[in-house]
């Protein structure tokens, strides 16, 4: 076994694509269930946070649960920063999570952000 500060161990232990065999099959079904729900729920796509092109996040606000003005602005947020070990993924792959928290009446907030250095943005 690698020692715990060598790149082996790291690697072994972050991984999920050697981790899960079946990875793939996995993140096709979030990009799937991601595009419908960013077609079926009240949304914002790509606002922009920063100045990178990387920096923009998607916005699924609460559903209202009363018909008063500014209803939302007390909702609870959650943040979902998507994984991907800081070298993969998108954003646009993680909307699946928002229709749940979104209609329980939770503002869900999914930012992208610029990768690894080295790895395409």
């Amino acid at each position: 076994m690698a020692h715990k500060l060598e790149p082996e161990w790291f690697d072994s232990m972050y991984n999920n694509r050697v981790l899960v065999p079946d990875h793939a099959r996995h993140t096709t079904a979030w990009a799937d269930r991601s595009m419908r729900a960013r077609v079926s729920e009240r949304c914002e796509i790509d606002v922009k946070y920063g100045e990178s092109a990387a920096e923009t996040l998607d916005i699924f606000p609460a559903a209202a649960v009363t018909s008063a003005p500014n209803a939302n602005c007390n909702a609870p947020v959650l943040v979902f920063i998507h994984g991907g070990y800081w070298r993969s993924l998108d954003k646009a792959d993680q909307s699946f999570i928002a229709a749940a928290f979104s209609r329980a009446g939770v503002c869900v907030l999914v930012p992208n952000y610029a990768l690894c250095p080295g790895t395409p943005e």
